[in-house]
């Protein structure tokens, strides 16, 4: 959620961006979001997903002639053939048939009334109006779908103007409006926060912020490096992790309140940061992005 700021200052244009990595940056493990990774919801095209093919048996080219796709609009999406479970990333298309070489099926190929799905792979895993997963991800449970969260801003103002999202870096396939966002809409159910929070006066010490920055880190940008700052205390301990789960860095006891990560030999994808106190209590958590 987005609610509440006034903009000051001298701005081109303000806004308030929202991209997804996986759209545009091939992610260690996880691939790109376009339909043929398994980490993704991968939901058949609203327009001209779903359908049958009406060719003949054994073709290696899907044709649906109840379908009127724009010519290679398609490609680099997935099409599945859901009767033989395989799959294939689309090369070319015209208003009526599809060609992608499919694989890890049965046959291999499409027979008449072999029913398909086209997905460029959303939801995304963690895009923007994604949220918590259903079950935790393990080895023997892995890919757990994401529960629908929509971003929300409201009476964000620079001036008399209105401040919106922007969608950047052409992740608009992946982020839509009046699904994954929503402008100048309070989110249902919102209530407002009570001050002093409840936590604060219930004596109760709130998880310190640690900032990250930048994240994510775009190392093709000359990004080589990211800085953590903010509750650190000397004697703190950084640990960063991949999505398997093996350590990456360990920062050691800190000997001063910020703290710079080398990300120059790291390889693109998401990563986890657990930071704990000198007595190994854990004082917070979170994620970094690293595009290459």
């Amino acid at each position: 959620m987005f609610l509440n700021n006034t903009l000051t200052g001298t701005w081109t244009s303000p806004r308030i961006t929202l991209d997804n990595v996986r759209t545009f940056s091939e992610v260690s493990g996880g691939g790109f979001c376009n339909g043929g990774s398994s980490w993704d919801g991968n939901e058949p095209l609203e327009m001209g997903g779903t359908g049958s093919h009406t060719g003949t048996s054994g073709s290696l080219t899907l044709t649906d002639f109840s379908q009127n796709w724009e010519v290679n609009s398609l490609v680099e999406n997935y099409v599945y053939n859901l009767v033989d479970s395989s799959k294939g990333q689309i090369t070319a298309n015209t208003a009526n048939t599809v060609t992608a070489t499919l694989s890890g099926g049965t046959d291999n190929d499409w027979d008449t009334g072999d029913q398909y799905k086209i997905t460029n792979g959303y939801p995304c895993r963690d895009q923007i109006g994604r949220s918590t997963d259903e079950y935790l991800w393990t080895d023997e449970t892995p890919y757990p779908p994401q529960d629908h969260e929509p971003a929300y801003s409201w009476n964000n103002k620079y001036g008399a103007d209105d401040v919106n999202f922007s969608i950047h870096n052409n992740c608009h396939a992946h982020i839509q409006s009046g699904r994954d966002y929503f402008d100048n809409t309070q989110k249902p159910g919102y209530t407002p926060y009570t001050y002093p929070h409840p936590l604060i006066t219930n004596g109760t010490t709130p998880e310190p912020i640690i900032n990250v920055y930048p994240n994510p880190c775009r190392v093709y940008q000359g990004e080589n490096s990211v800085t953590f700052f903010g509750d650190l205390s000397i004697g703190d301990n950084i640990k960063v992790y991949n999505m398997s789960g093996r350590i990456v860095h360990d920062s050691a006891s800190l000997s001063e309140t910020t703290y710079q990560w080398s990300v120059s030999d790291i390889a693109s994808g998401i990563y986890f940061f657990v930071v704990k106190s000198i007595d190994g209590q854990r004082k917070t958590s979170g994620k970094i992005a690293i595009i290459r």
